[in-house]
């Protein structure tokens, strides 16, 4: 994840993910317990060549984002749900809004946006009125 993401996301906006792209650091600090499937292990700064937890499929990402709806008592139109694979599709169908990120063709074809040529950090130029960015910044649709 981004630092800058980071930062967006420790000045109180509540993070749900289900991706292995976070390293345990990210994830201890950020995750907490709402976090499912599998991290990357760094060890010494570097990739281990590992990961822990479990690996989570489709269903499975759907269903967290399903239950976490209902136990933090937020609305479909209040998730944000970003993916790369048709293993995301489900769970990005829970979301208000979704987020191809770097993604196949077929999560391009169904989400909301779509970002190739940025890194995470640009989710939060889609959203500049949340984030105290200039309009001037702002992502556009795909």
């Amino acid at each position: 994840m981004s630092d800058r993401l980071i930062r967006k996301i420790i000045e109180g906006q509540e993070i749900v993910t289900s991706t292995a792209d976070t390293t345990v650091s990210d994830a201890a600090l950020l995750m907490r317990d709402k976090h499912i499937g599998a991290v990357i292990v760094v060890e010494g700064g570097k990739l281990a060549g590992s990961v822990t937890g479990p690996l989570v499929d489709a269903r499975g990402k759907a269903a967290h984002a399903a239950r976490l709806k209902g136990e933090l008592g937020i609305p479909r139109e209040r998730v944000l749900a970003i993916g790369d694979g048709a293993n995301d599709l489900l769970m990005m169908a829970e979301a208000g809004t979704s987020i191809a990120y770097h993604a196949k063709p077929v999560v391009k074809e169904k989400a909301d946006y779509a970002l190739d040529y940025a890194g995470l950090d640009g989710v939060l130029n889609l959203f500049p009125d949340a984030y105290g960015l200039p309009a001037s910044r702002t992502g556009s649709g795909k």
